[in-house]
């Protein structure tokens, strides 16, 4: 059995660790295979949560794309991939729901300050229905990244990002919350 009614956001405090490897191999001038692999876990402060279940989990993702030159300084990049999350207590926040379709929108743009300095920035849109159930998500985020190409095998990314959810249950707005994040990136490459 699930949760059902008020989820206590308390609970939901937790460190994060990630670690990702991304390998790229090129296939002709303008096109490259590429290679990625995730992995993550998450510790939550709290041993149990309110209903004594231990939310702490591990993930794992991998992917296999294709990257592309379009012309002049615009590119595409396209992946296909397979994920995995393992759960302490496997028990969901929300029992009628058994699954949801996500159908998203994003937007990002890049531009070359100086030689070895890029700015980006991107946004999005998601909108999760699930099944079953009255209740509806709504998830808006975006980044902003600077990278700082220090010679042809380093670089080094700051990344600013901004993720919110607001929660619809029988048309009542029943949870939501925002993660704000800093990351920085140190990338290698041959």
């Amino acid at each position: 059995p699930g949760i059902t009614g008020v989820i206590n956001n308390d609970d939901r405090d937790r460190r994060r660790n990630h670690a990702t490897l991304r390998l790229g191999v090129q296939m002709s001038q303008d096109l490259d295979l590429l290679l990625r692999g995730d992995v993550d876990s998450k510790d939550y402060e709290l041993a149990l949560d309110d209903h004594g279940l231990n939310r702490d989990s591990n993930g794992a993702r991998a992917g296999l794309g294709l990257q592309g030159a379009l012309g002049g300084s615009s590119y595409i990049e396209a992946f296909a991939g397979y994920a995995r999350r393992d759960y302490a207590d496997p028990e969901t926040t929300y029992s009628r729901a058994a699954a949801f379709d996500a159908s998203r929108f994003g937007l990002a743009v890049d531009h070359e300050l100086l030689r070895n300095l890029l700015i980006g920035a991107s946004v999005f849109t998601q909108n999760d229905r699930y099944e079953g159930v009255d209740r509806r998500d709504r998830r808006q985020g975006g980044t902003l990244h600077f990278n700082y190409l220090m010679n042809r095998h380093l670089q080094l990314t700051l990344q600013f990002a901004r993720h919110s959810r607001r929660a619809e249950i029988d048309q009542q707005v029943t949870d939501d919350f925002a993660i704000n994040s800093a990351t920085l990136t140190l990338t290698m490459q041959r």
